[in-house]
């Protein structure tokens, strides 16, 4: 048995525990030649067979115990999403776009002066202790 998480605020069938099997609204149609041709009811579906069709399932089994994971090359996120390299790379920009967009209307970015458009780029895990330091030295 996998053991218990929070997943199932998303999951549609709010299941208590990450699928041990493959899970029916997370699979998706394929054709003779295993291309997806419809898209699963799930929102959290990914195309991967061993993690039972489930995106919460992959992050639990490719997390180290600190809950810390290797960086995911994006064709192999385009494999998971069952879409183009192309398409994963905008999915991708356009995640990013509105993470950076979010994070510039807190007021805890402000007061933290980043500048999300440097480009040297921004260290996302720092940036998250910032927040966080930032959010508890508020409350």
């Amino acid at each position: 048995m996998v053991s218990k998480s929070h997943f199932w605020n998303c999951c549609p069938k709010l299941l208590e525990f990450l699928p041990e099997k493959h899970c029916d609204l997370g699979k998706p149609t394929k054709d003779k030649n295993n291309r997806i041709t419809k898209n699963p009811q799930c929102d959290w579906w990914i195309n991967s067979k061993k993690h039972n069709y489930c995106f919460w399932k992959y992050i639990y089994d490719n997390s180290s115990p600190d809950g810390s994971m290797k960086e995911i090359p994006q064709p192999e996120l385009a494999r998971l999403f069952g879409c183009s390299n192309t398409k994963a790379y905008f999915m991708i920009k356009d995640a990013i776009q509105e993470l950076k967009e979010l994070l510039e209307n807190q007021e805890v970015m402000n007061d933290l002066k980043i500048d999300l458009n440097s480009q040297e780029g921004v260290n996302i895990k720092s940036l998250l202790n910032s927040v966080l330091n930032a959010r508890n030295e508020k409350e």
